[in-house]
This record gives structure tokens, sequence and C-alpha cells, in this order.
């Protein structure tokens, strides 16, 4: 089937890409999607008011292919309010999540489709290859080697003991689904527009409380790109408040529906309220107030551990060690292909 005609008829997936500022990625990334062996795809990618190129840019694709459409938006919104604009728009019969900055293997949406009408499963997604922004150092598998032998189900219980903030678990949060579009709608479900950051773990959190069920192949063929724009890598005290806000909201619902989930849910409370002492004793450290960053410490002992993340930080860039080897964007997507399908 060719792109025009794709275009034309009830796409078979929807893929929905939610951009803001992402003028280095977007290209890439909208070129390895419109890749797909799957060309009964289309493309909604909402713009959240970029102040770069990005949207020019994809506006320049859409006009080759068809299956891509771009919407503008006239204010900032943030992920959530961009993603449920673009849900509004998708048609396809099941809705794929991107983001603008990742790539996808050209086998993905065949593979995860052909999983989905398989099984049954109303929610799925895979594993990734997380990878550094144009360095030559090996891509990392997102999900633990005992996860990557067969397909696993996730229900609301398994979901919520791996969605711990900075746990031991890989937070499948993380994850990029596909969604089957008619059980989403059902479903009422939509992305919490007060959340920046965490809204994809709510929104799946919602899911499975709504009863959707959740497959997770093994074969990584999503590519998670890390580098120092991320949103998902910033997080703020503003952020970790909202997040704790809607826990609580989205706790007592769960903990009303399935009392036997309640130390799940204040396992993931207990890890938000560290993470908000870790962001308070570090405004304070910024602020140069010692007195306060102690007082901090010793309310919240439990913080402790999560230091090590940035001053690991900062003693990487106080060793000033060799900048790693570069590759070009191409090569760096032929390399991330070659290790998936070595996988």
């Amino acid at each position: 089937m060719t792109g025009a005609s794709a275009a034309l008829a009830e796409p078979i997936v929807s893929v929905i890409i939610a951009n803001y500022n992402a003028a280095p990625f977007i290209e890439a990334c909208l070129r390895s999607v419109l890749a797909s062996d799957l060309a009964d795809i289309e493309v909604v990618l909402v713009d959240d008011l970029s102040s770069d190129e990005g949207l020019a840019l994809a506006r320049a694709i859409a006009a080759t292919d068809p299956r891509l459409r771009v919407i503008a938006r006239d204010t900032n919104g943030g992920p959530a309010a961009v993603r449920n604009q673009a849900l509004a728009q998708a048609r396809g019969h099941w809705v794929a999540i991107v983001d603008s900055d990742d790539l996808v293997h050209p086998r993905r949406f065949t593979t995860l489709v052909a999983a989905g009408e398989a099984s049954g499963a109303a929610i799925v997604a895979d594993d990734q290859l997380v990878f550094d922004d144009g360095v030559a150092s090996p891509p990392r598998r997102f999900l633990k080697p005992a996860d990557r032998t067969e397909p696993i189900r996730l229900d609301l219980d398994s979901y919520l003991n791996r969605a711990v903030l900075y746990g031991p678990e890989p937070d499948p949060g993380f994850l990029k689904p596909l969604i089957r579009r008619d059980r989403l709608m059902s479903a009422r479900v939509l992305y919490d527009e007060t959340l920046r950051i965490a809204e994809d773990t709510d929104f799946a959190i919602r899911l499975l409380l709504a009863g959707l069920d959740y497959l997770v192949v093994p074969e990584p063929l999503y590519f998670y790109r890390k580098h120092g724009r991320s949103i998902s890598h910033r997080l703020s005290l503003a952020a970790v408040e909202a997040m704790r806000a809607a826990d609580r909201a989205l706790s007592a619902r769960v903990m009303s529906a399935y009392p036997a989930l309640a130390k799940r849910c204040r396992a993931r409370a207990r890890a938000l309220d560290r993470v908000a002492a870790l962001e308070r004793l570090i405004a304070a450290l910024k602020q140069r107030r010692p007195i306060a960053a102690a007082a901090e410490l010793v309310r919240n002992p439990a913080v402790i551990p999560l230091l090590r993340m940035p001053i690991m930080g900062l003693a990487g860039k106080l060793r000033g060690s060799a900048p790693p080897a570069t590759l070009s964007p191409a090569d760096q997507f032929k390399h991330l292909l070659a290790d998936a399908d070595a996988a």
C-alpha cells in the first residue's frame, strides 16, 4: 500500500508524537516511524509551541508523505495535554506512543500488532535499547535479563510493584505501548494534564485500573535516546509535588478497589517522598543554606542513598575525562538496528 492510499484508509496504527523543541531529533524520529514495514499507519504530530525549527522540519516531511499530519498548538500545555490532543485526532485500530527524540525499528509496529492480535491484549509494549545521543558506546537493554526470554503480562499488582521512582526494578512507565483505540475510548482514560513528568506511568496505571491488560514482548524494537534536553530526566520540586498529588488521588482509587494493593501504593508514595526531600535538599544547597540542608537530611535520612545520583554526575564533570567517540545519526541508527536484530 502506498503512503497516499494508506492516508485515505482507516489505518491499522495511529502513531502519536508530542513535539516540543526537538529539532535536533524530530527528523530522524519521523523518518524511522514512516519507514515502518507496516505502511498502513498514520502519524499525528502535535507541536507544543516550540521555539526551534522542529515544527518546520515536521511540516517539510508532511509535504512529502500524506500519512503525517502536523498540528501546531498556540499555547504550551505540556506533554500530557499534547498527547490528549493527538489521541482525539487518531483514527487507527491501535494507538502507538512515540517520543519525538526517539527512534523505532522498522519491524516494531508489525511485531506489536501481531502480538496484540494473537494474545488479545489491549496494551502491548516491547523492550528498549537505551542509547546515549551521538555516542559510540553500546546501547543497554531496558528490561532485566529475566524478562527477556518470553512475553510477560503486567497486571495492576506487578505494574505498581515495578513503577517505583528510582526503585530496584525498571519502571514500566518508560515503555511506549500500543493501545487498542476502541478499548481506550471505552475506558475514557486520558493523560493527567497536571503532570509534566511521569504522565506515562499515571496513564498506564489508570488503564490497568479500568481493566485493560498489558503484554510486554522481549524484542528491543524501541530505541530510547538519552540526552540533556530530555524532559524525563529533569525533575524539579514543583514537578515532584504534582506527581505526589496525582499519586495520592490515584492510590486512593486503587486501594478502594483493591485493598490488598495498599502496600504497593505506600511503597510508591514513600519513593516520591524521598525524591521530594532530595529536591528540597538540593535547592537548599544551591541557595547556600547548609543548615536547612542538614535539617532535611535529619528529617529524611532515607534520602541519603539518592544523593549518589547528583554526586556521581558532578564527579564525572570534575574528572574531566576525554570525550567519548561520537557517531553520526545515520551510523548510530544502523548500529541500533544491528543490535536489535542480534538480540
